[in-house]
């Protein structure tokens, strides 16, 4: 009744027709299926924000500017032209002349002027359809051949000049990204599109424009679900002021997995409050760098020789563990072989070094695997194990798997210090002190034997802190 109203519409009425935007947009939102798909996302921006004006002021939202969806504006300005070159119950058609002036003289609303660029430079081919006898008869090629029509006409010198300068970007990334190997991509959330540079989608086997990517199968397979969400929401956490996200990920690259560093910038709104639009970005294969990476800090925290942990790393990660559980029941154990020295002197270093790694193999075969082993230093050792009622068993079973053992007519012996986090505390230094006390009690009591620390300990000499040598600890033994 109120679109059939041959008169002018009272401001009641002129309400209840503007809801026929905010209803069809919500008929699309209430789909129980297909609610995400990239047509219906772009069906609800044309319902709801066709309307809408370039100056904002348009309904139903006020969206000023580029806010309005692409989509919108263009069916908004062919909107405008339908109606004033149609019959109306409150007037008649307007020539196609007509139309264009009075919607290029801002008589009929506000639009991008790019758009009004475009309707301009599309005027002979609107006039044809329009007076076309038969438009279904209208030729199919035309219409494939608009964007070749506008590069021919000599006319149009400021689109030609436009759309060469867009290809020649186009090129230029093309050739900068396959420079530097780089896959460069764009995201943009209103419709939720993927956009990869030629070589990019090259590179990825992937199409150039990917639609409604994190629920797209050959976005995921190359990047891990988990990973593309944390990305996501990482992007749409930042700011204006600080809109750029680097972070590392292994991405699946024609079935080969390497990693990547990923800088991104959110692009945001110039609204207020600004929306997230989306993001620009590369992904940079760093795989053999960050193999080699891994390799120094492997390295670095190992000792070279058993390729057990290190003092210095086996204590970080011990005290990680302390405090990420406070009441848990833990044992620290030192170790060191006996005479050592003595078999290094006489049998020679290189006998030493296979005699280090003849235990290092021996200790990790009688270990956990959620224990902590290293190498302290010269011929000491370090275990870190948890237990929940007694810890005795596995000290012994640990030691009984070197302690007596031949190597190459060499008998082993072992002298063992234990400090347990339930007499001791749950502090790093403190256990590492009562175990090298025990350990020292150990020594000076015959050696080839295990002690756990208690408080009669306290005080003696210490082995490990500093290392002594063999020499010394047979002296302190004494």
């Amino acid at each position: 009744a109120v679109i059939n109203k041959p008169g002018r519409l009272t401001s009641e009425e002129f309400e209840i027709m503007k809801t026929h935007t905010t209803i069809g947009a919500q008929m699309l939102e209430d789909l129980p299926i297909y609610r995400d798909v990239p047509l219906i996302r772009t069906a609800y921006e044309i319902c709801r924000w066709h309307h809408e004006r370039w100056d904002g002021r348009g309904y139903p939202d006020g969206l000023v500017g580029n806010a309005i969806p692409i989509s919108a504006q263009i069916v908004s300005l062919a909107d405008v032209y339908d109606a004033l070159t149609s019959k109306r119950v409150y007037k008649g058609p307007f020539s196609h002349e007509k139309a264009v002036e009075m919607i290029l003289n801002g008589e009929c609303g506000s639009f991008n002027p790019l758009l009004l660029e475009c309707l301009s430079d599309l005027d002979d081919t609107i006039r044809q359809l329009v007076n076309e006898p038969d438009p279904l008869h209208y030729s199919h090629q035309s219409l494939q051949t608009v964007s070749e029509e506008l590069m021919q006409n000599k006319d149009l010198a400021v689109s030609k000049r436009t759309l060469q300068l867009l290809e020649h970007e186009r090129i230029k990334h093309d050739f900068f990204a396959a420079l530097n190997d780089e896959i460069q991509f764009e995201f943009t959330m209103s419709p939720p599109t993927l956009t990869l540079s030629s070589y990019s989608a090259q590179k990825l086997g992937f199409p150039e424009v990917i639609n409604d990517p994190l629920h797209n199968e050959q976005a995921l397979e190359a990047f891990n679900n988990a990973n593309l969400l944390e990305l996501s929401d990482l992007l749409r956490s930042t700011s204006p002021g600080q809109p750029v996200v680097a972070r590392e990920y292994l991405l699946n690259t024609k079935g080969e997995r390497r990693w990547h560093r990923i800088v991104a910038r959110a692009t945001w709104s110039t609204d207020d409050p600004p929306r997230y639009m989306g993001a620009i970005g590369k992904a940079v294969d760093i795989h053999d760098e960050w193999l080699q990476r891994a390799d120094l800090e492997r390295m670095a925290s190992s000792d070279p020789l058993t390729g057990l942990l290190n003092h210095a790393n086996a204590k970080k990660q011990i005290q990680v563990r302390l405090e990420e559980r406070p009441h848990g029941k833990f044992a620290l154990a030192i170790f060191d072989l006996d005479f050592f020295k003595t078999a290094n002197d006489s049998r020679g270093h290189l006998f030493g070094d296979q005699l280090l790694l003849n235990i290092t193999k021996r200790l990790r075969q009688a270990v956990r695997g959620g224990d902590i082993v290293a190498r302290a230093g010269g011929d000491e050792f370090l275990i870190f194990l948890e237990y929940k009622v007694d810890p005795t068993a596995a000290v012994q079973r640990i030691f009984s798997s070197m302690n007596g053992q031949e190597f190459e007519g060499f008998t082993i012996s072992l002298s063992m210090g234990v400090a347990l986090t339930e007499i001791v505390g749950s502090n790093y230094e403190d256990l590492f002190h009562a175990a090298d006390n025990a350990l020292y009690t150990v020594k000076r009591g015959g050696r080839g034997q295990y002690r756990f620390y208690n408080s009669s300990m306290e005080g003696v000499l210490s082995v490990i802190t500093p290392i002594g040598s063999d020499n010394q600890q047979e002296e302190g033994s004494r």
